[in-house]
Order: structure tokens, then sequence, then C-alpha cells
């Protein structure tokens, strides 16, 4: 019988057919835009706020939430991690659970993105924050949405990106969520280390 081509011979194929074809004696070796701008290009744009610190980590593995708002929706006390909880050399990727575990309470997650490089936690943040428009005193800057029933804040502190998602039983709870969406964040973000 005859051979099948994987898809990675048919890519590299049609490569060498379209250089060929188009006179090109090889590809061209200019590099390709990672969408991770260097500092000169992140500064050219100017619509991001200065980065308000640098941060290296947290003080635990998540933060706690202490505050007055986390204890009254019933998610104050220590993060417990999620399964995609992450950290390399380029970021740690903090992903974090408070409160009910059952849907029958209310439940807070977040995911605290701490990037080795501002710009790439500006890039991040870029993509985070397009087409947003309720904005939210939290951090450098901040969004909040109401997605799927919960109350989602978005929000950059210097080189930390983070995406905290407050959600209710049921929607008689969302009101008192909407109230405590700022001060929750903020819980989240006292938990970085200056580094």
């Amino acid at each position: 019988g005859g051979q099948r081509m994987t898809g990675v011979r048919v890519a590299s194929w049609l490569l060498v057919a379209a250089a060929t074809l188009s006179g090109c004696a090889g590809l061209d070796p200019a590099p390709i835009d990672s969408g991770i701008p260097d500092a000169s290009r992140s500064a050219a744009t100017g619509s991001l706020s200065p980065p308000g610190g640098h941060w290296k980590g947290l003080r635990s593995k998540c933060p706690q939430l202490t505050g007055g708002a986390a204890e009254q929706i019933g998610a104050g006390g220590d993060g417990t991690p999620t399964d995609q909880y992450a950290t390399n050399p380029t970021v740690m990727n903090a992903d974090c659970h408070w409160g009910s575990t059952d849907g029958r309470g209310t439940a807070v997650t977040a995911r605290i993105s701490i990037w080795a490089r501002q710009e790439a936690a500006d890039a991040q943040w870029r993509t985070l924050s397009t087409g947003r428009i309720n904005r939210i005193q939290v951090g450098d800057e901040g969004f909040v949405a109401d997605e799927d029933g919960a109350v989602v804040v978005r929000t950059r502190s210097g080189n930390a990106v983070a995406t905290v998602r407050l959600a209710a039983a049921d929607a008689s709870g969302k009101a008192q969520l909407s109230e405590a969406a700022r001060e929750v964040t903020g819980d989240v973000l006292d938990d970085l280390v200056p580094g």
C-alpha cells in the first residue's frame, strides 16, 4: 500500500513548493512577531497606566482573603490551589479558589499571572482589556463585567495580571457580589510580594 503523508510533511512540502513557485531561494529570516511588544513599542502606545510595582510572587501559594467583603460573602480565609496552578521561569499562574465547592454558596476564583517581564504582562493585559468599558478602581487599572451570571474583575498591577470571578448560588446574591468585587480583588492583590 501507499504511504500517507502526515500533516507536518504536507505543510513542509507546501512551504517548499510555495517558495519555489514564488522564486524565493529561501525563507524570510526575519523574526516572527510574538505578540509581546518590546519596551519601546509598549511606551509608544501610551495606552497603559504606568506599572505600580514589580512583583516576584505571593506571600503563600494562594492569597488569604482577610477583608470584610470576603467574609460577608462567605469566601474569607486561605485560598486553595486548583489543578490549573502552574509555574515556570516566564510566568507564575496562581490559580486559586475560595468559598463554596458544591455550587450551593458563593465561590470566588482567581487567576493571577505574575510575569518575569513587564512587557509580557502588558501584552496579556491588552488582550484581556480589549473592548472592556466598565472601569473599576483596583490595581493599576481594572474592569468589571457580568459574565454568565458571575461578577468578573480583570485587573493589572505592575507585572501581575489577575482575573477574579465571584459567583453566587443564585441570582439573588449577585448584587452583594457586585458591591464586594472591588474589595475582594484588592484583597487578592494585597498578597503580592515586591521583587
